[in-house]
């Protein structure tokens, strides 16, 4: 009953913002909604077909990697929608990394920054049991 409850709490307080609609990204959302039952938001320049059929995350078309200022002021405006929820970032393309990196200071204020790797390790997340 416990572990339910905890659960729920978290898909109410954690946001998963995945950077990179790629195949790897589509599975980490799938195990964040098995694992915590979160619906993560996974963020890219346009839909694939993958994408909008998708019930294990929802797609939010953001600004191109190409301009990371631009996409991480996007990224930002969209945490603070959410002023109750704790969002964690996780860039899963390499492309995005270094967006992400660019805009570290600006990131961190508003975002865990958390790699694929991290996210079920040492990551918020990884303390929800």
């Amino acid at each position: 009953m416990k572990k339910e409850s905890i659960k729920r709490d978290a898909a109410l307080y954690f946001l998963p913002f995945i950077l990179g609609s790629i195949p790897s990204s589509r599975k980490m959302a799938r195990r964040v909604l098995r694992k915590y039952g979160i619906v993560p938001l996974v963020l890219d320049e346009k839909p694939t077909l993958c994408d909008l059929l998708a019930l294990s995350f929802r797609f939010l078309p953001c600004l191109s990697k190409d301009e990371p200022r631009l996409m991480c002021e996007q990224l930002v405006a969209l945490a603070e929608q959410e002023p109750a929820a704790l969002p964690i970032l996780i860039p899963a393309s390499p492309e995005y990394e270094r967006a992400v990196t660019e805009n570290k200071a600006l990131l961190e204020k508003h975002f865990v920054i958390s790699s694929p790797e991290e996210l079920f390790v040492c990551s918020p997340l990884a303390n929800i049991h």
